[in-house]
């Protein structure tokens, strides 16, 4: 990841995020498709749910949430960057209490607090 993102520093300074992010979902894509052939896993025949599922999480989490990181390279440092991924499961724990009432234990709670409070300070110092 870290190296994914300090590449992505460097090519974001030059590079407009679509022409950025185009190339490289679609070797993505393609990449995630031909292990999944060589796999034998289908890709075809499933329910209509789980299509439109599959798009909900291309939409959300990748196009808006990755692609919100890829963005924010052309602005910020890599490592300020990385660090905010880490916000990442502190959310989607945030949403499954929501979505689902799935209550987080207390490692993960004192894991959540031990990132925020992380972050936080982060932010408080960049300022």
């Amino acid at each position: 990841m870290s190296g994914y993102l300090l590449i992505g520093r460097v090519v974001r300074r030059k590079t407009d995020w679509l022409e950025y992010v185009f190339p490289l979902y679609t070797v993505a894509a393609l990449t995630c498709v031909a292990v999944a052939l060589a796999a034998g896993t289908p890709l075809f025949g499933h329910s209509t749910q789980a299509y439109l599922m599959s798009m909900g999480l291309a939409l959300g989490p990748q196009i808006i949430g990755h692609g919100s990181f890829n963005y924010a390279l052309r602005y910020l440092p890599a490592a300020i960057v990385a660090t905010l991924a880490l916000l990442e499961p502190v959310g989607a724990s945030g949403l499954a209490y929501v979505l689902f009432g799935e209550v987080p234990g207390a490692w993960a709670v004192a894991g959540m607090t031990l990132t925020l409070t992380s972050v936080g300070v982060l932010a408080w110092r960049e300022r």
